[in-house]
């Protein structure tokens, strides 16, 4: 049978679920015990109170599981296929997989300000698109340099290129 990218990413999906489930199962209570906890603002509703001391930073959960997951779908495929990564460019993978890495990290600055600060508000709104357009930006200088994709703009029904 023939290892497809569906099963690749079944795979992948179900392990980064399960890698997320038990990483937060002891992440969630470290984070309360360390008092990491979200500062709700007397302005909002009552009821939103309630929801102060939930824990920020959680989003190391789904950087961790995704890494690990990262390393099954590498197991799995050098065990299926005898090449570490099968099918995969593992350039074009190891680039996309920095910028998620990339892009939770910038979440976690967010709230590592916000834990710093004691407020509810972390970086501002341009901080984190700066932040969000240069890692983009860098991401596809790095696809197209290595040449995995064409950064050519193709006007339709036109044939104009730019």
């Amino acid at each position: 049978m023939n290892f497809q990218v569906s099963h690749a990413f079944l795979i992948m999906l179900a392990a980064v679920f399960l890698f997320t489930v038990v990483i937060s199962r002891f992440l969630i209570p470290k984070l309360k015990s360390l008092k990491m906890g979200q500062k709700i603002l007397d302005i909002g509703p009552r009821w939103h109170k309630s929801k102060e001391g939930t824990p920020t930073m959680g989003g190391l959960a789904f950087i961790a599981a995704s890494l690990l997951g990262t390393v099954v779908l590498w197991i799995v495929f050098w065990a299926v296929t005898g090449s570490p990564l099968g099918f995969l460019r593992a350039a074009e993978f190891l680039i996309t997989l920095l910028f998620a890495v990339v892009s939770g990290l910038i979440g976690v600055i967010d709230d590592s300000v916000k834990i710093r600060k004691k407020q509810n508000g972390g970086l501002t709104a341009a901080q984190k698109f700066l932040l969000q357009v240069g890692s983009a930006v860098l991401y596809v200088f790095a696809m197209h340099k290595c040449g995995f994709i064409d950064t050519t703009l193709r006007i339709p029904f036109f044939g104009w290129e730019w």
